[in-house]
């Protein structure tokens, strides 16, 4: 459904700002080419891999589930176990993920384009700022964890607005 395809969505403006950057006018004037065509750069097409607003429709989405099945049945414990589930749910991925580019970069596999501020951390840096610090806003791993943050308090707060809602 909708997330499905927001994922795909968030994965090709990825892909898009790596492999396919799009110029300001100053690189266009310095004789960069553009590398899309104008049709998916100025028209409506450009939803299909406007990351940034997919992130944004899953943040509404995650408003609404969220708090489903403590609507549904009013037991606070829908509240506190779906606090810590939530926690897990996205610290594990980022974890694993941040481990296998830890592993890499140690490799010096990804060469020149291996960020000096990383190269120089530990196996212990990695676990406390996947454990702890990135749900602080610490993006120093990778660019694509600002939304981590954002997520988790946002889960607090859901979890507390329609707890206090419920109770008047």
């Amino acid at each position: 459904g909708i997330r499905g395809l927001g994922s795909l969505s968030v994965y090709l403006s990825h892909f898009f700002d790596q492999f396919y950057p799009m110029p300001t006018q100053e690189m266009l004037d310095e004789g960069w080419e553009r590398t899309l065509p104008d049709c998916m750069r100025n028209t409506p097409l450009k939803i299909i891999y406007h990351g940034y607003f997919w992130v944004i429709v899953f943040f509404i989405l995650s408003g609404f589930v969220l708090p489903m099945n403590y609507l549904k049945t009013g037991r606070a414990t829908c509240i506190t176990g779906g606090t810590f589930r939530r926690y897990l749910r996205l610290m594990l991925p980022v974890l694993v993920i941040i481990s296998i580019y830890y592993l890499f970069l140690k490799m010096d596999a990804m060469g020149d384009f291996t960020f000096m501020r990383i190269k120089q951390k530990t196996f212990w840096n990695l676990l406390q700022d996947t454990i702890f610090l990135t749900w602080f806003g610490d993006d120093s791993w990778s660019t694509a964890t600002w939304t981590l943050s954002i997520e988790l308090f946002a889960t607090f707060f859901i979890y507390l607005l329609v707890q206090t809602a419920k109770s008047y």
